[in-house]
């Protein structure tokens, strides 16, 4: 019965070591300012386009899409990724798209409001699950538009990406196993050399 207790605790100390999750770190990499596009302006509020700069970048009036890019370092492999972008004034006729290196992520909130005069700031956030394996150091991020009479601003746009930490190792299952059965039989040894 003792030999069995040895061997169920060895298995339950190696169960337990499988079951720890690795530790993830965060790096973020991001264009622009949480500012709200240098006036306070939160996710919701109106926006008047007068009030910002003609160009093309970060917290000025674009007319037509957007196109940058946005680089980003990381060592271990990703395990999960998201876009964050803060815009306005998207979609005069329909939906801005948001694009990722050539690729779709989804539309941009509407904010335009033509009736008024005043366009809207919104926050967009765009799970990037399905395309771990296309971010690279360096991303375009794009907005398209659906005319070339469509203006908005960015705010910020914000590329979050978890990674598997190298400071939590975890061992791997088989080499788990492995040292289960090693300590079991180091304490059935033992058990022998008592009797």
């Amino acid at each position: 019965m003792t030999l069995f207790r040895s061997f169920l605790s060895a298995t339950t100390v190696a169960l337990i070591l499988a079951a720890t999750p690795a530790q993830a770190a965060t790096v973020i990499s991001q264009l622009g300012t949480d500012d709200g596009f240098g006036l306070g302006v939160m996710s919701g509020d109106a926006l008047f386009s007068g009030d910002l700069p003609q160009g093309v970048g970060i917290g000025e009036w674009h007319e037509g899409g957007f196109l940058s890019q946005l680089t980003a370092s990381w060592s271990q492999p990703l395990v999960a990724a998201e876009l964050t972008v803060f815009s306005a004034g998207w979609g005069m006729d329909a939906p801005a798209q948001l694009f990722l290196n050539g690729q779709l992520i989804g539309n941009l909130t509407v904010a335009d409001a033509s009736v008024t005069g005043d366009d809207y700031a919104f926050v967009d956030t765009f799970n990037l699950a399905s395309l771990l394996g296309s971010i690279a150091a360096v991303n375009d991020i794009e907005i398209r538009t659906a005319t070339i009479d469509d203006g908005g601003a960015l705010g910020f746009v914000r590329l979050t990406l978890q990674t598997q930490d190298t400071t939590g190792t975890v061992p791997e299952p088989a080499s788990i196993a492995l040292a289960g059965v090693a300590l079991a039989g180091a304490l059935l040894t033992r058990r022998r050399r008592r009797d």
